[in-house]
């Protein structure tokens, strides 16, 4: 019975550890498995990405300079961390939360001149049209664009990030422009075509 009673005394002591521990070792897990914004690219999507991981690796592979890594990452991860959104070098946004989200798009590179459809804020050109509703391109086998099924699929726009670091933002002093190459890879994939 004493045993009893002592292992009940024990218990808040012992879930308090056990938390601790998890905590220390999920940041110990994010600093070994990730990197500074100098050194990966982000692409947040506006749908669920059950392919992800290996949309990652494709896109790692592809990367230049000083990119060592890529996330792709969909819009609910910001429930973690808002910044990941509004400091993301790539976005893929549905076409209902463009005027949402168009603070955080920085206008389309002169560098990047395409065929494709565009949308517009102000008339300047801020996205690139990569999926057009109920047609299946090569991303849709990463993106699940359906998603959420009370929305159904919609029009999905490439944008670059206003505080890219990789993109040659216009908002950020010193940026590089190896995120272009992302660009130009993503746009490639789903037949926008550009020059």
């Amino acid at each position: 019975m004493k045993l009893i009673k002592r292992i009940f005394r024990l218990t808040p002591m012992l879930i308090t550890w056990a938390m601790l521990g998890v905590l220390f070792w999920g940041f110990v897990f994010t600093r070994i498995t990730d990197t500074d914004r100098a050194h990966k690219i982000v692409l947040c999507v506006d749908a669920q990405v059950p392919g992800a991981a290996e949309l990652e690796t494709r896109m790692t592979g592809l990367a230049r300079g000083p990119i060592r890594l890529v996330r792709v990452l969909p819009f609910s991860y910001a429930m973690m961390d808002a910044s990941t959104l509004t400091d993301a070098d790539l976005l893929i946004v549905r076409d209902t939360n463009l005027e949402r989200y168009a603070d955080w798009f920085a206008p389309w590179p002169e560098q990047l001149s395409s065929a494709g459809r565009f949308w517009e804020r102000d008339g300047v050109p801020c996205g690139l049209l990569i999926h057009t509703a109920g047609q299946a391109d090569a991303l849709s086998a990463y993106i699940d664009y359906a998603q959420p099924p009370q929305d159904g699929d919609a029009d999905y726009y490439l944008c670059i990030g206003a505080h890219s670091l990789h993109t040659g933002g216009s908002d950020v002093k010193n940026a590089d422009a190896t995120g272009i190459f992302c660009a130009e890879w993503l746009a490639g994939l789903t037949g926008a075509v550009l020059k």
